[in-house]
């Protein structure tokens, strides 16, 4: 069976207070918010090629946002350890 989904995972994880799979899933979320900022700029220098398709460049601003849309969840998931981390055993 595949692993869930790292949302999900970190969702379970602080729901049911576990403190250590809180912080191995901090790790992972400074780790997935440093990717989607990777490939944003990598999407961003893509979509600023003059010589980019009209429908290549609709393509890779979606995928832009959607990457930051990634980075900033990831963010605000490592960054919510200070707050959850009182609420744990």
């Amino acid at each position: 069976m595949a692993e869930k989904p790292l949302n999900e995972r970190i969702r379970d994880a602080l729901s049911a207070k576990d403190p250590d799979a809180c912080r191995n899933l901090i790790a992972e979320a400074e780790a997935a918010a440093g990717a989607a900022n990777e490939e944003h700029e990598r999407l961003r220098q893509r979509a600023l090629d003059p010589l980019v398709s009209d429908d290549e460049l609709a393509a890779a601003r979606k995928a832009m946002a959607d990457a930051l849309f990634d980075r900033e969840r990831w963010q605000k998931a490592a960054e919510s350890r200070p707050r959850q981390r009182r609420d744990l055993p």
